[in-house]
């Protein structure tokens, strides 16, 4: 079976690789097989325009050690060969991917490589291109929280952050997937968290918000976690109200 070959993409590839073994070295030091907090598997599956079926698990391996520190390992398996595309590391506990189907005839499976750097694995040519931007290694790079295709995989709606901003939604023209660092087709700034997101078509998307009120003025409730919600509006303490948020390419 022939392997997969790996690009890389963001200055020097023996600071990223040394980088990468630092950060496998932590792992090593801090987590113990008894610090695994909790493990899942994520099924991907998507029909190309040709017919073929492609499917891709993520083996999610969760770490939370003594210190309340975690640590993301991921098995990325093509199901259908029983292959072990790739092993991910992650000093994290969020992880996002989606699988595609481009009309370029190839399938897609992008996922998270860091907090600031993804990987693009092309399933059908049998290619993986890491993108870790050079100022990922200071921290200062656009980190991806949520990642949503369009419906005609054009473009990705990439919700994330810099270092202490707001939430940022980034539209990148996904017509040309390997070529990287993607062009940037709109920005919108201070984004509200919301609860779901969809694309209405391929030119907008949209997004549920809730908004809480106390005393008819709406408050932040970002310090309290759902159940403190949920009693306090049992209580009639808080009301809440749900809003939809359109975005236009």
């Amino acid at each position: 079976m022939k392997e997969y070959s790996v690009k890389f993409i963001g200055g020097s590839y023996d600071k990223y690789l040394n980088y990468r073994q630092n950060l496998k070295k932590h792992f090593e030091r801090n987590f113990s097989n008894d610090d695994l907090l909790s493990f899942e598997i994520e099924e991907f599956a998507t029909v190309s325009l040709s017919g073929k079926l492609s499917v891709v698990y993520s083996e999610i391996f969760n770490y939370c050690n003594k210190n309340n520190y975690n640590f993301l390992k991921i098995n990325i398996i093509n199901i259908k060969e029983n292959y072990n595309i790739d092993t991910i590391e992650l000093n994290s506990d969020s992880f996002w991917s989606a699988l595609i189907s481009h009309d370029n005839g190839n399938d897609y499976f992008i996922t998270s490589e860091d907090i600031q750097g993804f990987s693009l694995y092309n399933l059908t040519s049998r290619r993986i291109l890491k993108y870790f931007p050079i100022e990922a290694y200071k921290g200062l790079s656009f980190s991806w929280k949520y990642v949503y295709p369009s419906p005609n995989a054009k473009y990705l709606a990439v919700f994330g952050s810099y270092l202490n901003s707001d939430l940022i939604l980034f539209i990148y023209d996904f017509n040309k997937p390997e070529k990287i660092p993607y062009n940037v087709k709109k920005i919108y700034y201070f984004i509200e968290e919301f609860s779901d997101m969809r694309w209405i078509n391929d030119e907008s998307l949209e997004t549920d918000i809730i908004e809480y009120y106390k005393n008819n003025k709406r408050v932040d409730v970002s310090e309290l976690d759902n159940e403190e919600i949920k009693d306090l509006i049992s209580k009639k303490v808080l009301t809440y109200k749900k809003k939809k948020i359109r975005y236009i390419i």
